[in-house]
């Protein structure tokens, strides 16, 4: 295998994991919003309420302790 087809293999395995993990990626980023409460989650609606709550972050805070006790242990 020659230095030019290494490259264009690596580069081809380079694009379909940023292809596959793009997704993974804003995925990821939408449910920390939805987990922080952040108030651009909410749609402007007419009549909906535009109040969030960080009930989720709260808790996942309370729960995080145990859960890395269990797994460090």
């Amino acid at each position: 295998m020659t230095k030019n087809d290494r490259l264009k293999f690596c580069l081809k395995w380079i694009e379909k994991l940023n292809g596959q993990y793009s997704d993974l990626d804003n995925d990821r980023a939408e449910a920390i919003r939805f987990c922080n409460g952040d108030p651009t989650i909410v749609e402007v609606v007419k009549g909906r309420s535009q109040v969030v709550t960080t009930d989720m972050q709260d808790a996942i805070d309370i729960a995080k302790p145990d859960i890395l006790e269990n797994i460090a242990v």
